[in-house]
């Protein structure tokens, strides 16, 4: 008589606990990550229709489009090295 092996078996509808892949820091980052994602997408487009109420050049918008990420990716290094304190050379 053989046993049959099941390699991926399907967790028992037992009062078994949820498994947690990281820990809940991890999540916090990420939640943090999408709302600050969230708001420079916000303020992308604030910027563009105020772009279009002023009535701008029609160049202005795809330069815009283009260099708000780089904007934001240039940016948050050198602000993060600016809140860390130095350390002495002793």
């Amino acid at each position: 008589m053989r046993a049959s092996f099941a390699p991926f078996s399907a967790p028992k509808a037992s009062a078994q606990l949820p498994i947690r892949f990281m820990k809940k820091g991890f999540y916090t980052i990420i939640a943090a990550q999408f709302i600050s994602s969230l708001a420079d997408n916000a303020l992308l487009i604030a910027a563009i229709a105020l772009l279009s109420v002023i009535r701008s050049a029609a160049w202005v918008t795809p330069l815009l489009q283009i260099f708000s990420p780089s904007r934001t990716c240039c940016s948050r290094p050198s602000s993060a090295r600016s809140r860390t304190p130095c350390k002495s050379a002793t």
